[in-house]
């Protein structure tokens, strides 16, 4: 799966130490979006520099993908991972959007850590990155579906353009 991150800034590996410089993205997870024009527009809105750039990118064929736009019954192998390792209060919901639903509520966890929190529980169940993340959410100038990656280690980098 080819991917795009737009940033102001460069380096030779990604990793999730650097939560978002984005708009809302502040989790530790890397944002990308599934074409060039998107991830150019997304660089070149965010902060006040004068240059960014477009890392082309590749997900790794062995990472595990979970696509938050359609049902957990139709990703079975998605489904009997987050079964098999988180609790139950999550692993028994069907879609994305309601995975978390009762788990916060019931652990009465502060709504500004859930994202932070749903993605760590995520990469506990072996989940390497989330297709279509905002689900129709991301900013019209993005131009299509946001995948965001948990395992840094499954992106390679395949080119930097200077945009």
């Amino acid at each position: 799966m080819k991917l795009f991150h737009g940033t102001k800034f460069t380096f030779d590996t990604f990793s999730v130490d650097y939560p978002g410089t984005g708009e809302a993205g502040n989790i530790h997870a890397i944002w990308f979006a599934n074409n060039f024009t998107a991830a150019r527009n997304h660089a070149r809105q965010v902060g006040n520099y004068s240059q960014c750039w477009v890392y082309e990118c590749e997900l790794a064929a062995d990472a595990v993908l979970m696509k938050a736009d359609i049902s957990l019954n139709q990703q079975p192998a998605i489904q009997k991972q987050l079964t098999n390792v988180l609790p139950v209060c999550i692993s028994v919901q069907t879609h994305y959007d309601t995975l978390f639903a009762d788990y916060f509520r019931f652990n009465k966890i502060d709504p500004e850590y859930h994202d932070d929190h749903e993605i760590t529980l995520l990469r506990h169940a072996g989940i390497d990155a989330i297709y279509d993340y905002e689900r129709g959410w991301q900013d019209a100038h993005l131009h299509g579906a946001t995948t965001v990656v948990l395992t840094p280690e499954k992106i390679r980098i395949l080119a930097v353009h200077d945009v």
